[in-house]
């Protein structure tokens, strides 16, 4: 159940998988269904079992960890409260790719039926991330359980057009309940449609970059796929795109969040009130700096991952930029609320004498502007800044020179900025970049 990853590398584990009956699935299902609605103590004590658990597991098991936790002088029996997770050193991927998959993974991991995914490598370093079976179950459910709240029915089939390859249907598929198709998503515009036509979508889950591109087929896309949900994730959705999509499919819209080390991390219910985080799966900290993120204060995500023992993330740096609402939702669901990530941290604007600026001063700005249909910032140097854009209409050379002053006024004095109308931004890989950064860090 839930969306499909990748195929897995080596041994498929598909034997240890079969073991496990649709009951006890079910069984489980409803166990993480009630946790959505657990009071806020009861939710605290039961992330708290699980980060002791862990890292105590982390201490003993996993070298890289022991040697960390060991460097600073932690103990597992330090682990009291939630808020001691905040002694233990936050760890990025660099680190763990460093360390070497032996020291990261537990010693008594079982490799002859290990699963393994890997990051899609926006960075140019993909990162594998092995799991068990039983890991990678309990992070499917978790899954589900979003397209459940999301609203998945029995008879529904649900569609996803993204980086996947093709996989085979399980047993409740078979049977013609909570059907899942994939459309690989380096496959040509045109042929995704047909395979659209073919599948007939209740649920459709897709990436921003490849909505673009079949809304640009519009109004074949609307008539040959006319689903109830849509479903984006992996990027921004920007407001342009959600505006487009909303008019030519008249689909409800659903964010989801996720990364390939850690599963979902948040999804949006039906209130629309935010993302819930999966805080029974994932313990999610923002951080501004050193110290947690005040709520509507934009800050890093640094993720544990409560149920993957296998290979431990704690206090993992995803590098995405999120922010807490500080609101309870009108669904019920005690979870906590996130806003939609704004992009990653990883990419900063660097100006003459070690001024830097998040990018998301620029794009907040640009975004609102509903005549830009979408838009690019692109640093060629540290004096040089780029707005590529497409205008929903034509543009005078004198709305042109007015967003250049009105951008520049947003950064430092003495940097020059070109606006540039053009037809067509090149999307490169899955994720669309709204900032891309020729300058490197001294």
């Amino acid at each position: 159940m839930g969306v499909p990853e990748r195929q897995p590398a080596g041994r498929s584990g598909g034997g240890a998988a079969a073991t496990v009956s649709l009951t006890r699935r079910a069984w489980e299902l409803a166990r993480l269904w009630r946790c959505r609605f657990l009071d806020t103590e009861e939710l605290s004590a039961r992330q708290l079992r699980k980060l002791q658990r862990l890292v105590r597991r982390a201490y003993e098991e996993v070298p890289f960890y022991r040697a960390l936790y060991r460097g600073v002088g932690f103990q597992p029996g330090d682990l009291r409260t939630l808020d001691d997770l905040r002694r233990l050193p936050v760890v990025t991927k660099k680190q763990l790719r460093q360390a070497g998959q032996q020291k990261i993974v537990s010693r008594d991991f079982d490799w002859g039926h290990r699963l393994a995914v890997w990051t899609s490598g926006t960075t140019g370093e993909p990162f594998e991330v092995v799991r068990s079976p039983r890991e990678r179950q309990a992070r499917s459910l978790v899954g589900f359980r979003c397209l459940l709240v999301m609203g998945f029915r029995p008879r529904d089939r649900l569609v996803c057009v993204g980086p996947l390859q093709e996989r085979q249907p399980s047993l409740h598929e078979r049977l013609g309940f909570y059907r899942v198709c994939t459309i690989p998503g380096d496959l040509p515009a045109q042929e995704q449609l047909q395979r659209l036509a073919e599948s007939k979508p209740d649920l459709l889950w897709i990436y921003p970059t490849t909505l673009a591109a079949l809304l640009s087929l519009e109004p074949q896309l609307r008539r040959v796929a006319q689903p109830r949900r849509l479903i984006v994730s992996s990027a921004v959705l920007e407001p342009a795109l959600r505006r487009k999509a909303e008019e030519g499919l008249g689909a409800e819209i659903f964010l989801a969040y996720g990364a390939m080390e850690t599963g979902r991390i948040a999804a949006e219910c039906p209130a629309h009130e935010g993302l819930h985080v999966n805080a029974d799966h994932i313990l999610l900290e923002i951080l501004c700096g050193d110290r947690p993120a005040a709520p509507g204060e934009t800050g890093v995500a640094i993720v544990t991952t409560l149920n993957q023992q296998g290979m431990p993330l704690i206090r993992y740096q995803l590098g995405d930029l999120c922010t807490w609402t500080g609101r309870a939702c009108s669904c019920g669901c005690t979870f906590p609320l996130i806003h939609p990530p704004e992009g990653r941290s990883d990419d900063m604007l660097l100006f003459p004498g070690g001024v830097v600026i998040s990018p998301l001063r620029l794009t907040h700005f640009l975004k609102r502007l509903r005549e830009i249909e979408r838009y690019r910032i692109v640093q060629e140097s540290r004096e040089v800044v780029r707005v590529l854009i497409i205008p929903f209409e034509a543009w005078s050379e004198g709305s042109a020179a007015k967003l250049a002053q009105d951008v520049a006024g947003l950064l430092p004095p003495g940097v020059h900025v070109q606006v540039e109308v053009v037809n067509h931004i090149d999307d490169t890989g899955p994720k669309f970049k709204t900032f891309i950064s020729k300058v490197t860090g001294e």
